[in-house]
């Protein structure tokens, strides 16, 4: 292994030592810790402003040392601030999608500012893995109505391009298929709460990011489709 300078000698130079000519050279070996190779970057709104860093519980694990970048909205996600990590997971989108009266023209324009950021992304980090988090259901029918659509997007348009997103599988499980809700044992208990995750629901939410990150790691395939059992077949009738 690789040992720092700093952490072996100290760099100085002999009183009685001439170094008024020739040339001097100074070098440094640093080590990068093995975890650093699967450093992860979390670019998302409040439910991802939940989820731990480190070992325990619900956490992410020693091995995905990494960052969240606070993008309530589309708007405020910032492509160069996930520059140099190994591993990108976005989840953006409910806070543009729950406003009142969002018609279908909206939800795309929405959209259309998600892939360009999600593009930006790619052009200034290239060699990252970049997971893509469908918007969570919520405890809001009318919600989940576009929050169905814009999902509907990311499954047949952006994942269909050439910007190589993988997207994070397993959501389905938060959907009640007899309610058309986001589960109650995965939501908080306040009525008046409807699209947070209680801590039941983040342990899973953490669980689909790992288990996308390391099975990424050995498969190349794009992901599958299907997000929620009433998910609606079939594209969205104009590409973006």
């Amino acid at each position: 292994a690789v040992v720092s300078t700093q952490s072996t000698g100290k760099h100085s130079v002999e009183k009685d030592e001439d170094i008024s000519s020739g040339l001097r050279y100074s070098l440094t070996f640093r080590a990068i810790h093995w975890s650093n190779f699967n450093s992860t970057a979390l670019i998302g709104d409040s439910n991802f402003g939940q989820i731990r860093f480190g070992t325990g519980k619900g956490k992410l694990g020693q091995s995905t040392p990494g960052v969240r970048f606070w993008s309530p909205t589309i708007s405020e996600i910032d492509p160069l601030s996930c520059t140099s990590f190994k591993n990108v997971v976005i989840m953006v989108g409910t806070n543009n999608l729950k406003v009142n009266k969002l018609s279908e023209t909206d939800i795309t324009d929405h959209y259309r500012d998600y892939k360009t950021k999600v593009s930006l992304i790619r052009k200034y980090n290239p060699r990252c893995k970049l997971f893509i988090c469908p918007v969570l259901p919520s405890k809001s029918h009318d919600l989940n109505r576009k929050i169905e659509i814009f999902n509907r997007f990311l499954f047949n348009d952006l994942c269909q391009t050439d910007i190589n997103a993988i997207i994070v599988e397993g959501f389905r499980q938060f959907f009640d298929g007899k309610t058309n809700l986001l589960k109650s044992v995965f939501g908080k208990p306040d009525p008046g709460d409807t699209l947070h995750l209680n801590d039941r629901g983040v342990r899973v939410l953490v669980s689909l990011i790992k288990i996308s990150i390391f099975s990424s790691k050995n498969s190349s395939g794009k992901a599958g489709r299907k997000l929620y059992s009433n998910t609606l077949r079939g594209g969205p009738p104009n590409p973006v």
